[in-house]
Protein backbone atom coordinates (compact mmCIF):
# COMPACT_ATOMS: atom_id res chain seq x y z
CA UNK A 1 0.00 0.00 0.00
CA UNK A 2 2.81 2.29 0.65
CA UNK A 3 4.30 1.55 -2.68
CA UNK A 4 1.51 2.67 -4.89
CA UNK A 5 1.04 5.44 -2.15
CA UNK A 6 4.53 6.53 -3.18
CA UNK A 7 4.44 6.37 -6.90
CA UNK A 8 1.12 8.74 -7.05
CA UNK A 9 3.11 11.02 -4.46
CA UNK A 10 6.52 10.99 -6.42
CA UNK A 11 5.85 13.65 -8.77
CA UNK A 12 3.00 15.16 -7.78
CA UNK A 13 3.72 16.08 -4.45
CA UNK A 14 3.55 19.91 -3.62
CA UNK A 15 6.09 19.79 -1.14
CA UNK A 16 9.29 18.33 -3.92
CA UNK A 17 11.70 21.26 -4.68
CA UNK A 18 14.17 20.63 -7.65
CA UNK A 19 17.16 22.15 -7.49
CA UNK A 20 20.52 21.20 -9.22
CA UNK A 21 19.42 17.56 -10.31
CA UNK A 22 18.23 17.31 -7.02
CA UNK A 23 15.33 16.88 -5.68
CA UNK A 24 14.21 18.49 -1.97
CA UNK A 25 11.58 18.25 0.19
CA UNK A 26 9.85 21.12 2.06
CA UNK A 27 8.16 19.04 4.44
CA UNK A 28 8.44 19.62 7.82
CA UNK A 29 7.58 16.47 9.19
CA UNK A 30 10.52 15.12 6.72
CA UNK A 31 13.90 15.08 9.11
CA UNK A 32 16.59 14.65 6.01
CA UNK A 33 14.54 17.01 3.57
CA UNK A 34 15.11 14.35 0.95
CA UNK A 35 12.49 13.78 -1.78
CA UNK A 36 12.67 10.05 -1.31
CA UNK A 37 10.83 7.46 -0.22
CA UNK A 38 12.51 6.47 2.59
CA UNK A 39 12.17 9.35 4.09
CA UNK A 40 8.66 10.89 3.34
CA UNK A 41 6.23 10.61 6.04
CA UNK A 42 3.20 10.37 3.86
CA UNK A 43 4.48 6.94 2.71
CA UNK A 44 5.33 5.13 6.05
CA UNK A 45 3.93 4.38 9.29
CA UNK A 46 6.31 5.50 11.43
CA UNK A 47 7.73 8.40 11.42
CA UNK A 48 9.94 11.10 13.68
CA UNK A 49 10.58 15.04 13.50
CA UNK A 50 12.00 17.59 15.29
CA UNK A 51 9.96 20.80 15.83
CA UNK A 52 11.01 23.84 17.87
CA UNK A 53 8.82 25.49 20.56
CA UNK A 54 9.05 28.45 23.19
CA UNK A 55 11.74 26.85 25.42
CA UNK A 56 13.57 24.43 23.38
CA UNK A 57 12.24 21.58 20.92
CA UNK A 58 9.87 18.72 20.51
CA UNK A 59 10.23 15.08 19.34
CA UNK A 60 7.03 13.73 17.64
CA UNK A 61 6.95 10.47 16.61
CA UNK A 62 4.74 9.36 14.44
CA UNK A 63 3.42 5.43 14.83
CA UNK A 64 0.55 2.71 13.84
CA UNK A 65 -1.74 3.12 10.44
CA UNK A 66 -4.44 6.14 9.82
CA UNK A 67 -7.74 4.59 12.06
CA UNK A 68 -6.91 6.50 14.98
CA UNK A 69 -4.87 9.54 13.75
CA UNK A 70 -5.56 11.50 17.25
CA UNK A 71 -3.62 9.35 18.88
CA UNK A 72 -1.24 8.23 16.18
CA UNK A 73 1.46 10.82 17.39
CA UNK A 74 3.71 10.97 20.61
CA UNK A 75 5.82 13.87 21.91
CA UNK A 76 8.56 14.13 23.83
CA UNK A 77 9.51 17.82 25.08
CA UNK A 78 13.54 18.27 24.53
CA UNK A 79 13.50 21.42 27.74
CA UNK A 80 16.63 19.94 29.08
CA UNK A 81 20.73 21.04 28.21
CA UNK A 82 21.82 19.53 25.25
CA UNK A 83 23.50 16.22 25.64
CA UNK A 84 20.42 14.99 27.82
CA UNK A 85 18.00 15.38 25.07
CA UNK A 86 20.52 14.09 22.98
CA UNK A 87 20.41 10.86 24.60
CA UNK A 88 16.46 11.27 24.58
CA UNK A 89 16.82 11.52 20.72
CA UNK A 90 18.99 8.24 20.15
CA UNK A 91 16.31 6.40 22.64
CA UNK A 92 13.22 7.16 21.10
CA UNK A 93 14.07 7.07 17.72
CA UNK A 94 16.05 4.32 17.54
CA UNK A 95 13.32 2.10 19.02
CA UNK A 96 10.95 3.51 15.55
CA UNK A 97 13.51 3.86 13.03
CA UNK A 98 17.09 3.69 13.52
CA UNK A 99 18.27 4.99 10.00
CA UNK A 100 16.43 8.76 11.28
CA UNK A 101 19.12 9.20 14.33
CA UNK A 102 21.33 11.26 12.89
CA UNK A 103 19.15 13.83 11.07
CA UNK A 104 16.74 13.86 14.10
CA UNK A 105 20.17 14.94 15.85
CA UNK A 106 21.41 17.31 13.33
CA UNK A 107 17.93 18.81 13.07
CA UNK A 108 18.09 18.97 16.76
CA UNK A 109 21.46 20.79 16.92
CA UNK A 110 20.51 23.18 14.47
CA UNK A 111 17.21 23.98 16.59
CA UNK A 112 19.42 24.58 19.84
CA UNK A 113 21.45 26.57 17.75
CA UNK A 114 19.10 28.93 16.83
CA UNK A 115 17.74 28.93 20.56
CA UNK A 116 20.77 30.03 21.95
CA UNK A 117 20.95 33.70 23.10
CA UNK A 118 23.92 35.52 21.48
CA UNK A 119 25.31 38.40 23.68
CA UNK A 120 25.14 41.60 22.36
CA UNK A 121 27.77 42.83 20.40
CA UNK A 122 30.23 45.74 21.42
CA UNK A 123 30.25 49.05 19.61
CA UNK A 124 32.48 48.53 16.71
CA UNK A 125 36.17 50.21 16.57
CA UNK A 126 35.10 52.38 13.89
CA UNK A 127 32.24 53.72 15.93
CA UNK A 128 34.47 54.46 18.90
CA UNK A 129 36.89 56.09 16.77
CA UNK A 130 34.24 58.39 15.02
CA UNK A 131 33.11 59.03 18.66
CA UNK A 132 36.46 60.27 20.04
CA UNK A 133 36.91 62.39 16.30
CA UNK A 134 33.34 63.63 17.35
CA UNK A 135 34.61 64.58 20.85
CA UNK A 136 38.08 66.02 20.14
CA UNK A 137 36.03 68.53 17.49
CA UNK A 138 33.50 69.33 20.17
CA UNK A 139 36.44 69.57 23.17
CA UNK A 140 33.78 67.92 25.42
CA UNK A 141 34.85 65.18 27.89
CA UNK A 142 34.83 61.38 27.70
CA UNK A 143 31.54 60.91 29.74
CA UNK A 144 29.49 63.53 27.71
CA UNK A 145 30.76 61.28 24.76
CA UNK A 146 28.95 57.98 26.11
CA UNK A 147 25.93 60.50 25.96
CA UNK A 148 26.19 62.00 22.28
CA UNK A 149 27.10 59.17 20.80
CA UNK A 150 23.60 57.15 21.72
Amino acid sequence: MSHLLWNTLRNTSSFAVKRDGVVFSRDKRNVNAVHSYTYNPSTNSRNVYVTANKKGATLIVKQGNGRRPASQNKSVKLNKHFRASAKTIRGVVGNVRPQLVGAALRRYSRLSECKKSKPKAAKSQNKQRKARILAARAKITPAETAIVSK
